[in-house]
């Protein structure tokens, strides 16, 4: 539910959000089971926001990286707006994010197929 809008943009912001979770699924096959640990705690407001723009990959990287998500702690509502729409970039335009906390066999891959594509 994207709060304070009117219902056509409500509908926009549903449609929106429905067209990126299923190309999030379709991309990840683990995607809804990693989603939906119980241990994944992702605050209301993070939910929301995520929900409004579309961003259906940070919760699958904070699936992965849950100790990602302490870093929203004492953030105001703009503030955390303006980390998860970064993180949703950062996630879309540089496949190392999260490389630090991967495991060795995935961080693996993704050095290889780097030094794979400069040459």
């Amino acid at each position: 539910m994207c709060p304070q809008l009117e219902l056509a943009d409500q509908a926009a912001c549903d449609a929106n959000y429905d067209v990126a979770y299923m190309n999030s699924q379709a991309f990840h096959p683990d995607y809804d089971d990693a989603i939906r640990q119980d241990d994944l705690e992702i605050p209301v407001e993070a939910a929301e926001i995520i929900r409004r723009y579309g961003l259906t990959e940070v919760p699958y990287f904070w699936a992965k990286h849950p100790q990602a998500i302490n870093e929203m702690e004492g953030m105001s509502r703009r503030e955390m707006q303006h980390h998860i729409v970064n993180l949703a970039k950062r996630i879309a335009t540089d496949p190392t994010v999260g490389l630090d906390t991967s495991d060795y066999r995935s961080y693996r891959a993704i050095r290889n197929a780097q030094i794979r594509s400069r040459r």
